[in-house]
């Protein structure tokens, strides 16, 4: 069954933010026509109501979803399936897609009800993941003239990578679909610990390197 057209909107209006926002539905009339646009408590954006009980398909969420999102997923599984291959790069380099998905983190987090417990599971769940990679990742090798650093590949910052997109549309979908889901606690504490143990493997990959780089750096010393 086909959406009406300012509900296809609301859809695409949600996922425009990439992050959940706040809807209510409203009761249908008796004839299923698009209702009026109304701003909704808490939101940032306006949503149109939805009659009650009309399914919504996945053809139309895909078919709302912007092209910029689309652009984003195929920029991380490029960056995916090149951190699958051993790469040299600058040590400045490889903390960009780190940063990248801690920001698009801490956005996620920001924008639900109560941000506060969910901000600190993140920040327990990234400490956790800091010290899982630090603890597994395998030797790096360090040029520090030529300010290089050599990671073998993986397939795990793909997998990671991916993971966090996956997580956002989501949260984005069902704060759409399922306002009352996507407003709970628990729901928020979930998506926190997820979104936390990527970053903190992400970010831990990548601090790995730095005792090499420093003891490089010492290697390097003009002896006294």
């Amino acid at each position: 069954m086909a959406l009406p057209e300012g509900r296809g909107r609301g859809i695409g209006r949600r996922l425009l933010r990439f992050a959940p926002f706040r809807t209510r539905f409203a009761p249908a009339p008796a004839v299923p026509v698009a209702l009026p646009w109304r701003q909704d408590r808490g939101s940032r954006i306006i949503a149109p109501s939805q009659p009650h009980g009309e399914p919504i398909m996945l053809q139309q969420i895909v078919g709302h979803t912007p092209l910029y999102v689309w652009a984003i997923l195929a920029f991380l599984v490029t960056r995916g399936v090149a951190a699958s291959r051993t790469r040299t790069a600058s040590l400045r380099s490889l903390f960009i897609i780190p940063a990248v998905m801690t920001v698009l983190a801490l956005l996620q987090i920001g924008r639900f009800a109560a941000p506060g417990l969910p901000a600190l599971a993140w920040l327990g769940a990234v400490a956790v993941g800091v010290l899982l990679a630090w603890r597994g990742q395998g030797a790096v090798a360090v040029d520090r003239a030529a300010g290089t650093v050599t990671q073998a590949g993986s397939w795990l910052p793909l997998v990671l990578m991916l993971t966090v997109f996956c997580v956002r549309y989501a949260v984005a979908v069902a704060g759409a679909v399922r306002p009352a889901l996507a407003d709970g606690s628990a729901f928020a504490l979930a998506v926190a610990v997820l979104l936390g143990l990527c970053n903190g493997v992400l970010a831990g990959r990548v601090l790995r390197c730095l005792p090499a780089w420093r003891a490089a750096g010492a290697g390097l010393a003009p002896a006294a």
